[in-house]
């Protein structure tokens, strides 16, 4: 199950608030055989604290696929892996 966009209001950042909100969403939609990912641009440094922050682990880099030449319809591809999937939350 993917997690993500998140966004806070520049006026409640670096509270915790987004790590909570995903801690949250974790606890309510777990289930004994799912995994949940975060996609984000390596460039966004502020979301990938908050997604360490809430125990998961950079498993690879990906890029997304456009579908009939239209990016709406493509998906996101890993392209490399460089981490052991089982660590993740």
């Amino acid at each position: 199950m993917q997690i993500g966009d998140t966004f806070t209001d520049p006026k409640y950042r670096g509270q915790g608030l987004a790590t909570l909100a995903i801690l949250k969403i974790i606890d309510f939609l777990k289930i004994d055989d799912r995994r949940f990912w975060y996609v984000v641009e390596e460039t966004n440094q502020s979301s990938i604290r908050v997604i360490e922050k809430a125990g998961f682990k950079k498993i690879g880099l990906g890029a997304r696929t456009r579908r009939l030449g239209i990016e709406l319809l493509g998906s996101f591809e890993l392209k490399k892996d460089i981490g052991n999937n089982d660590e993740n939350v």
